[in-house]
């Protein structure tokens, strides 16, 4: 029969199986931080190539470009190009590239579109005013309220003075129409009415009249002098 020692031996006590638990617990914080790790890098690497990291282009510069020379630049930087608004500008070619969005200088992914605006090939139209007789202040505020940016004033004779009488063309000096429309940048003349000159015409007219009496009296004297009498003997 066998011993009560040696079953004891072949049977150990169970504590003695049990690892220390501050181990296991550290070899657990060790294992989830490792496969926390693992799980940021590989969310950084799938995001990385998802987004195409580092897999940018910078715009060029297309300020003063035409649309046709932007667009084949763009092309090559693997770029699209969308005109989104046109304004005046009258210091710049018309058609070409104003400004961009994103600006110059950025940086994009490829297949970007970038946002252009074009300068117009249409002069922006201002409407003329009724200016007739009103101040020649007022007449020039309203002119420059329809956004005419050239007025050039013109005195004339008048009875009154500064009262504005008629807008006349720059280049051609015809007389426009009150609601008739011109570019807002074309030379505009605004006449302006100057009692001084009209005194000065009535005197101008006045010393031709009596140049024309006096050259007449002067002739009709010389034909009923004696002299001109002793002609006909």
């Amino acid at each position: 029969m066998p011993s009560k020692d040696n079953h004891t031996d072949k049977h150990p006590n169970p504590k003695t199986r049990v690892k220390n638990p501050a181990i296991v617990l550290l070899l657990n914080l060790l294992l989830m931080l490792i496969v926390g790790m693992l799980l940021i890098w590989l969310s950084m690497a799938f995001l990385k190539g998802y987004t195409r990291h580092n897999d940018s282009v910078t715009v060029p510069k297309l300020s003063g470009l035409t649309q046709q020379d932007a667009l084949s630049l763009l092309r090559e930087s693997d770029l699209n190009m969308e005109v989104v608004d046109s304004v005046y500008n009258e210091t710049m070619d018309p058609g070409v590239i104003l400004e961009s969005t994103p600006k110059s200088g950025s940086s994009v992914k490829r297949n970007r579109t970038i946002f252009v605006t074009v300068n117009t090939t249409l002069v922006k139209q201002a409407r003329i005013p009724d200016v007739y007789e009103v101040s020649r202040r007022q007449a020039e505020a309203a002119l420059r309220r329809e956004g005419f940016v050239n007025i050039r004033e013109e005195y004339i004779p008048g009875v009154y003075s500064d009262l504005a009488m008629s807008v006349k063309d720059g280049n051609t000096g015809a007389v426009l129409q009150p609601g008739s429309t011109l570019a807002y940048n074309q030379p505009i003349i605004l006449e302006v009415t100057s009692s001084q000159l009209m005194d000065s015409v009535a005197l101008a007219q006045q010393y031709a009249l009596d140049s024309v009496i006096l050259d007449s009296a002067a002739e009709s004297g010389s034909t009923n002098s004696p002299e001109a009498n002793n002609d006909w003997f």
